[in-house]
């Protein structure tokens, strides 16, 4: 497919919007995208943004100034630098994370609060541990029904009723003793 700008080239970026719900593609080729998306790049300024992190904690400065007066931090991996990691906001690699983790930490500890990744069942379990009762009620309910199927399907109605029945507890006790 070419470029429906320059309508020369071949379009290898796929420009979509979504406007009060209607969909709209462009397909682009390299430099007409450039030049049609310059003030787009413009509005995500990523390296500002994660520079400007940096302010908001004072220790981030005095570990920032400890870093230029020893320079030779570099990622063995692959080759970044300080200097390279702030200006771009990006690290090079996953080893980047360890090699600059006296700068990396208070600048993530900043903007998540946490240094470590609980996902968001610890959340929520932290938020509230009946939740995550009532999660596993509805796991275990859901893996009961899934047998109670498997009995009804192979005949044995005897098993099924105990199924039902399991089932019909589960709910009630889920339900603070409430019958449906």
């Amino acid at each position: 497919m070419t470029c429906q700008i320059c309508k020369e080239k071949p379009a290898s970026i796929v420009v979509k919007k979504i406007i009060n719900g209607e969909h709209t593609e462009l397909r682009l080729c390299e430099d007409c995208a450039k030049t049609q998306l310059a003030g787009v790049a413009n509005m995500f300024n990523i390296p500002g943004l994660f520079s400007s992190f940096h302010s908001l904690n004072p220790n981030l400065n005095a570990v920032a100034k400890e870093y230029s007066e020893n320079k030779k931090i570099v990622c063995a991996k692959c080759g970044t630098d300080y200097a390279t990691l702030k200006s771009t906001g990006k690290v090079g690699c996953a080893d980047c994370y360890e090699t600059f983790s006296q700068y990396l930490e208070p600048l993530i500890k900043g903007i998540h609060g946490k240094t470590v990744h609980t996902g968001k069942l610890a959340k929520i379990k932290e938020e509230s541990e009946e939740v995550s009762d009532v999660s596993q009620t509805k796991r275990e309910i859901s893996k009961i029904k899934k047998q109670l199927e498997e009995a009804v399907a192979n005949e044995n109605y005897e098993l099924a009723a105990e199924y039902r029945d399991l089932i019909q507890l589960l709910s009630a006790a889920e339900n603070g003793g409430e019958n449906d």
